[in-house]
């Protein structure tokens, strides 16, 4: 629901790929995936409505058209079908469980630069013959094809979003903070509260994981 989102969009990029069977709604406005979708082979259904809740395994939401409100996700509710957040499907995606293998996940967060510093990972890595899987929350990465890919390497770069505080799903092997500032007062109530969670996320890395900073910033260190 939501599938336009420059977080949805690679989602149903990389589950297509992975010849899992997607489909998604969004209004009928234009909007700047519509080019990738539509490349992709995906045509959002236009609109929300219940009808559009058949039987499908799981639903995926955004935060944006009602969200848990949306009458698509009340419908799926009532019909006992799960439901979880865009963040949620990432942390799912990179376990590597839902498609019957493991990855090296590999977040890349920070309050500036994630969306161009995760490109540039996965630039490398496919460039490397890695075949990474990617995410990134962007309509264009022309140097790659599509904002989202699900590759047979063993890597899943994957754009971590603080702005809401989903990057917790995140269960990445290796983690990188480009910076950090108060930027989002809507989710965050200072600058502390903003270290407090970037300080969580860090600390879900696991014994064997890797953490790089900009060790310049002083919010970093």
């Amino acid at each position: 629901m939501g599938i336009k989102g420059v977080g949805m969009t690679p989602l149903a990029i990389i589950a297509k790929e992975a010849e899992i069977k997607v489909s998604g709604s969004d209004t009928a406005d234009e909007f700047i995936t519509d080019v990738v979708l539509k490349k992709a082979g995906i045509i959002p259904l236009v609109g929300f409505s219940k009808t559009h809740i058949l039987n499908p395994d799981l639903v995926i939401t955004t935060g944006a058209h009602g969200g848990f409100n949306n009458p698509e996700v009340l419908e799926a509710k009532r019909k006992n079908i799960k439901v979880i957040t865009q963040g949620e499907a990432v942390g799912i995606f990179m376990g590597g469980e839902i498609f019957g293998r493991k990855f090296f996940g590999i977040s890349i967060t920070g309050t500036h630069g994630k969306t161009t510093t995760t490109a540039m990972i996965a630039s490398l890595l496919k460039t490397n013959n890695f075949d990474p899987s990617f995410l990134i929350g962007t309509a264009n990465a022309e140097s790659l094809g599509a904002p989202g890919h699900y590759g047979k390497g063993k890597f899943f770069v994957a754009e971590a979003d603080e702005s809401d505080g989903s990057f917790l799903y995140y269960q990445p092997r290796y983690s990188i903070i480009t910076n950090i500032e108060f930027d989002h007062p809507d989710a965050y109530s200072s600058l502390d509260d903003t270290r407090e969670k970037f300080l969580k996320f860090a600390n879900q890395l696991p014994e064997d994981g890797v953490l790089i900073t900009w060790g310049d910033d002083p919010q970093v260190r």
